[in-house]
């Protein structure tokens, strides 16, 4: 069983758009899934919600989703706010609606499980140095002997004797130096889990004049994350 995850996009779409094109260029998969963070920080943010909702790919409600959510609900910050203006009231009740988890049940009994960031929080990080304590914590409250998130934008996995945990990267924003798009491919076999961190190369420039005319208030932090591909500082 082949099951790709795509995770923070960050409302980059020139970013996503090269992602699912490399998808449907190695494909085909017995599922996608999204990790969450779709829209908030480049932009395009209702593109890229378009796009994983035309694909109906399934997806996790992330840190920012909640604050896209929250801004519709009149506390949200300058960009959220934004990003708001920028959306109909069905996306918002898309953001809205997506759940914490999600499962999979592969053939031979293992279950992959989809979280954002942590299953007990969508803020939570769990980055590749934490202790192995940190990681079999999130493997027990998922009730999964295997487990995917986003959020940190890095990708890395975790073995344990009581499963493994995969950081799948980021979409929009990889914070380990390299521009190019991140996502992972989760193979499960009869010997065990086959993970595959595939890296994908964009229009950076391109992205980076979209955000400059028309991205919000967050548009000069959202350009030096791209150009960088650092975390802020």
């Amino acid at each position: 069983m082949r099951i790709a995850i795509i995770s923070d996009s960050h409302g980059n779409l020139a970013a996503l758009d090269a992602v699912l094109y490399d998808l449907d260029r190695n494909g085909p998969y017995d599922q996608v899934m999204m990790g969450g963070d779709v829209a908030y920080g480049g932009p395009f943010p209702a593109n890229c919600i378009e796009r994983i909702r035309e694909r109906g790919y399934p997806a996790v409600r992330g840190n920012t989703d909640q604050m896209i959510v929250d801004a519709a609900r009149g506390t949200g910050d300058a960009h959220g706010n934004w990003v708001v203006e920028q959306l109909d009231d069905d996306a918002i009740s898309y953001l809205d609606a997506l759940p914490v988890q999600r499962q999979i049940e592969i053939d031979d009994g293992d279950v992959l499980g989809l979280v954002h960031a942590t299953p007990w929080s969508i803020y939570d990080t769990v980055r590749p140095d934490s202790s192995d304590v940190d990681f079999r914590r999130m493997l027990k409250e998922a009730g999964t002997n295997a487990l995917a998130y986003g959020h940190i934008h890095l990708q890395h996995q975790r073995s344990l004797e009581s499963g493994l945990v995969i950081a799948v990267g980021s979409v929009g924003l990889p914070f380990d130096g390299d521009q190019r798009a991140m996502y992972t491919v989760i193979e499960a076999t009869a010997h065990g889990w086959n993970i595959d961190f595939r890296r994908v190369a964009y229009d950076v420039d391109s992205t980076q004049r979209a955000a400059a005319e028309h991205g919000g208030p967050n548009a000069e932090n959202f350009s030096r994350l791209v150009e960088r591909a650092t975390p802020p500082a």
